[in-house]
């Protein structure tokens, strides 16, 4: 799926940082967030990946311009505010046409109206308790 694509994230909070972290191939990423601070705390290289920041919203039209995002791009919205995850997200498929969204999002209602599938979609509740179900060994706790 990300093979030679490029690579847009969205929201620079933990998840995002740590989505940065664990980047694995060369290529250069584009991180998008409307804190200065946040992404301060993104290196400019991680391994073998180039890190180019956007200080700005993504809900704006010029923001995704700035960041190159097409159809061909993978977007990666992980903002604490399903509102604005799903707006970037709706943004992304209806005015560039982007078709590998990833929109972490509390509430999966609606979605089919402003274009997403479950497919696109990652439930915050349910991902952290996998997460945290991963990190902890099977015998330690029952998800």
């Amino acid at each position: 799926m990300l093979h030679g694509r490029q690579i847009i994230i969205v929201g620079m909070g933990r998840v995002g940082r740590l989505v940065v972290e664990n980047m694995r191939r060369e290529r250069t990423i584009t991180v998008i967030d409307t804190s200065a601070e946040r992404l301060a705390l993104v290196p400019d290289e991680v391994g073998q990946i180039r890190v180019q920041k956007i200080h700005g919203d993504a809900t704006s039209r010029l923001v995704l311009n700035k960041a190159d995002l097409d159809r061909h791009s993978v977007l990666i919205v992980v903002t604490g505010d399903d509102a604005v995850n799903q707006e970037v997200a709706r943004l992304a498929r209806g005015e560039h046409g982007t078709e590998e969204i990833v929109a972490l999002v509390d509430n999966v209602d609606g979605l089919d109206a402003i274009g997403l599938t479950s497919t696109d979609v990652i439930q915050r509740h349910p991902a952290t308790a996998a997460l945290v179900h991963e990190v902890a060994g099977d015998n330690e706790l029952a998800v």
